[in-house]
């Protein structure tokens, strides 16, 4: 029997609602900064028709035009402009030489999303605006019938360790709630867990294996013997 693919109420209320589910791009704090991995080509005056092109290293260097090397990670454009010239300047003694950057394309990051999905993927996150966890699951393909919305974990490597945070995603979906779980970073890696089953047997009416969703006990709250049994 092929596994059914569903598209829960609160990712389509994510997918409707974009604007609650991932910040403006007008927001003030995200300004481009080179990170490694870009494709960059770099001019100087006199050497404008033969424009260096590379990619910055992992590290942030990159190569000028005139020789040598120079480390833009963590600068803007603005910024990587003026070092660039400034060492241009003091190894070869040219006064104000004239160097332009242009990004030719940015580096593409990811999140991942495992579980119980249709299909296991990788998000890209966007570099103009951050982007949540809500507005991640909305995105993606939908999820199988045994998804488990309550119990989503988030594993991020953080100074060389291994976090889990386990995060309610029903919660996206409640009236009158803006909250859109953790902003995602580089690395991440989300796993939407396959919902509890449980086993009936002996003197019942309906032996067999159920599920949370047959008992109607809402997504974090634990099962009671009671309930599995009625």
């Amino acid at each position: 029997m092929p596994t059914r693919v569903l598209v829960p109420f609160w990712l389509v209320f994510c997918l409707l609602q974009a604007s609650a589910c991932a910040e403006s791009t007008s927001d003030a704090t995200s300004v481009f900064r080179f990170s490694g991995g870009e494709q960059v080509s770099i001019f100087m005056m006199g050497e404008m028709l033969n424009p260096l092109q590379q990619s910055v290293t992992r590290d942030g260097m990159v190569s000028l035009p005139a020789g040598g090397t120079v480390n833009i990670k963590g600068k803007t454009i603005q910024e990587a402009i003026t070092l660039m010239a400034e060492k241009i300047e003091k190894d070869y003694g040219l006064i104000k030489p004239q160097v332009s950057l242009a990004v030719v394309s940015e580096r593409k990051r990811h999140a991942y999303i495992q579980g119980e999905l249709a299909r296991p993927q990788a998000i890209e996150l966007p570099s103009e605006r951050k982007l949540y966890l809500a507005a991640a699951l909305a995105m993606a393909v939908g999820t199988t019938e045994h998804a488990d919305y309550s119990q989503i974990k988030l594993i991020r490597e953080e100074g060389g360790r291994e976090t889990v945070q386990v995060i309610n995603g029903t919660l996206f979906a409640k009236t009158g709630s803006s909250y859109r779980g953790p902003e995602l970073l580089e690395g991440d890696v989300i796993v939407v867990p396959r919902v509890e089953f449980f086993a009936v047997t002996g003197k019942v009416e309906k032996p067999g294996i159920f599920s949370r969703k047959d008992t109607g006990v809402l997504p974090g709250t634990p099962i009671r013997l009671s309930q599995a049994v009625a």
